[in-house]
């Protein structure tokens, strides 16, 4: 387990390297927060390339996808089917996703494997006590009582959020199933689903700070 701030970590997880900005995070929020700020299916270009990737353009390691948010009439179809798990536990705690990917391996292609994650947005200072209490507790039960399988490593990252209409960037919780070390790749995605079901489920359970 590690808790720690990505712009100087000691270690990454072996993942595709990706932009971590939005067009308008403030605009993002409105939208989440409004039930009547959904749009309807077809809204969204979605596409999803040959290694299970949704995105805009179904290109493997491409990360322009657009912001959608439950409202949305396409919100599931935006998914990787992976991770929903992980979405659904932290949305159904009021937490706010920008981002997730269920991890892929790229097969012939030139490019590292992609981790199964998920990013959080606190939207105020109790969300963020929630999420930083929260997964720093969940990282540490892990940790303690080796919950997961051998060959996936639970990683909770602070990260920065880039806002290109405002140039802000806003705190951010990246929560990453990484091979553990010593680990195949194989072995990984052998074993992330059962790590994502244990991370899941502890997430819905975890009772909220007081």
């Amino acid at each position: 387990m590690r808790l720690t701030d990505s712009r100087n970590p000691p270690y990454r997880p072996p993942m595709a390297p990706y932009r971590n900005d939005m067009d308008d995070v403030m605009e993002f929020v409105a939208r989440w927060r409004s039930p009547h700020s959904g749009r309807p299916s077809g809204y969204y270009r979605l596409a999803r390339s040959r290694f299970g990737n949704v995105n805009a353009t179904g290109e493997p390691a491409a990360y322009s996808a657009p912001d959608l948010t439950p409202h949305d009439a396409q919100w599931l179809q935006c998914i990787e089917e992976g991770v929903r798990p992980l979405v659904r536990a932290a949305v159904g705690r009021g937490w706010v996703t920008y981002n997730s990917c269920a991890g892929h391996v790229y097969a012939e292609l030139p490019l590292r494997p992609a981790c199964r994650e998920i990013g959080v947005l606190p939207v105020d200072d109790d969300v963020a006590d929630d999420v930083r209490e929260t997964l720093v507790r969940l990282a540490r039960t892990v940790e303690d009582g080796q919950r997961l399988p051998a060959a996936v490593d639970l990683q909770v990252w602070r990260n920065g959020l880039r806002c290109l209409a405002s140039g802000r960037t806003f705190d951010v919780y990246d929560v990453v199933l990484a091979p553990a070390a010593g680990r195949s790749v194989d072995d990984y995605f052998q074993a992330v689903g059962d790590a994502t079901a244990t991370i899941a489920s502890m997430l819905a359970t975890t009772h909220r700070p007081t």
